[in-house]
């Protein structure tokens, strides 16, 4: 099947639909039962910073996969941000089972060193937002380069208003003026 019949070569993968839904909803699911574990020990401030650092990170490593290896990766998106911040948690799930916050924890995201970031929470909502964004720029023009290949269900957020006879001229998405 190829791209035109509504088929996903190797370089949307990580874009499907379906399988975005799925790990959106298994994403929320375990994510409010992390939060509500938080809210019981009156730590919100923890989850959120711990997510948003996580987010952060999910947002680099999905900017240098595109960068690198020239297409969106990994396949399960929203679960590498899952695994990333179920990974900053570690040392408050070992805190809970009685072992003491330490400065080795570090090496999980940088556990203990985020707390202390000038403005808290709101900048890591900052941080956050600013890497999400670039890699979502990024991938916008990354699937605009490439007009022709990319599946039918995801032309749709990528309209731009032009004759569809000329959607597929590739030309016209680079940011070079057209002659």
């Amino acid at each position: 099947m190829t791209a035109d019949q509504g088929g996903w070569n190797r370089d949307y993968r990580a874009l499907r639909p379906r399988t975005l839904a799925w790990q959106l909803v298994l994403l929320l699911a375990i994510e409010a039962v992390l939060f509500q574990r938080y809210d019981a020990e009156q730590a919100r401030f923890h989850w959120s910073t711990h997510f948003l650092d996580a987010l952060a990170f999910t947002s680099l490593v999905l900017l240098a996969w595109l960068s690198i290896a020239g297409r969106p990766g990994p396949r399960y998106p929203l679960l590498t941000l899952l695994a990333f911040h179920v990974y900053a948690i570690v040392p408050d799930l070992m805190f809970s089972e009685g072992s003491a916050h330490s400065q080795w924890q570090n090496v999980f995201l940088g556990h203990i060193a985020e707390h202390y970031l000038p403005g808290g929470a709101v900048a890591w909502l900052a941080i956050a937002l600013v890497l999400s964004g670039t890699y979502v720029a990024a991938l916008t023009v990354w699937l605009r380069g490439r007009w022709a290949d990319t599946p039918n269900d995801l032309r749709g957020p990528l309209r731009s208003g032009s004759d569809p006879a000329t959607a597929g001229n590739r030309r016209r998405w680079s940011f070079v003026p057209v002659p």
